[in-house]
């Protein structure tokens, strides 16, 4: 028996051969720290618990959608410090906070060696984790999203979710 395609390619799909900006490759991990989407809450200093479903459902669109494409599509301007909305987090007091966090919900310590970073697009969802290189591949581990953009707080605001204190849904604890 002779398996035949009878289907015609369809003209209006086509393959964008212009979408890889560069020779290296951003992968991104979620075996290690499978409980990266886990709410807590550290005192009044951090939160990413969500206000509701919506909320929920949005932050998890924009990671998957714009987040995470975006990181792929641009991995060597964030290697290199030149990409909005991705950079390495350097200060001390926002490392320290994000270790805590990271304690809180994964019930592990980060060594100081190991390089904390934020990923975002546009809007308020930022999502911490740890990039490491292997040549020209790049692997991101996740470890939490800061929904509420707390860790770096926007200069004009218009990012930053004032009233966090009443966000309390969370996807699993």
């Amino acid at each position: 028996m002779n398996i035949k395609n009878t289907v015609t390619p369809n003209s209006l799909v086509t393959n964008d051969e212009n979408h890889v900006t560069s020779s290296s490759v951003l992968h991104i991990d979620f075996s290690y720290y499978r409980d990266w989407l886990k709410s807590t809450r550290i005192k009044s200093k951090f939160t990413n618990c969500y206000s509701d479903n919506k909320h929920i459902n949005n932050t998890m669109r924009d990671i998957f959608s714009k987040i995470f494409p975006h990181a792929q599509e641009n991995i060597n301007k964030i290697m290199a410090n030149n990409e909005a909305h991705c950079h390495i987090i350097s200060d001390r007091d926002k490392r320290n906070l994000c270790t805590q966090v990271i304690e809180e919900i994964h019930n592990k310590t980060i060594s100081e060696e190991v390089e904390l970073w934020q990923l975002g697009a546009t809007g308020e969802i930022r999502v911490i984790g740890s990039i490491i290189p292997h040549g020209t591949i790049y692997i991101f581990y996740p470890l939490f999203v800061d929904c509420h953009h707390l860790i770096y707080p926007s200069n004009n605001g218009s990012n930053n979710h004032k009233d966090v204190k009443n966000s309390k849904k969370t996807i699993y604890n």
